[in-house]
């Protein structure tokens, strides 16, 4: 049972997170100096703050790996994936664009 609550705190949080970065269009890339930035790469950690801090979340929210810098767990407004943890207070898991990964760690 707990996998499942698992599986469906995870959908609600895709959901808000398609509808902050555009209905979830990823396929919009914006180019800066020959680097790709997706639109999740735009969504920052107060936007999720915002949106989610009064909801039953579970234990665990998973976000696309692009929301944080490409060398640093580090949103654009400067907050920490470790910060959002602690003011959200639960775990905040961080997965690649990519089905396996976000799989994989859904079932750990």
């Amino acid at each position: 049972m707990r996998s499942l609550q698992k599986i469906f705190f995870l959908i609600i949080a895709m959901v808000v997170i398609l509808a902050l970065t555009g209905c979830g269009s990823s396929s919009r890339e914006y180019i800066s100096d020959g680097d790709t930035i997706t639109v999740s790469g735009l969504v920052t950690a107060t936007d999720i703050i915002d949106q989610l801090k009064d909801k039953n979340l579970g234990e665990t929210l998973y976000i696309p790996r692009s929301m944080l810098k490409a060398d640093e767990e580090i949103f654009l407004d400067n907050i920490t994936l470790e910060n959002l943890s602690d003011i959200m207070g639960l775990e905040v898991v961080p997965c690649l664009n990519e089905g396996k990964d976000f799989i994989d760690k859904i079932l750990k």
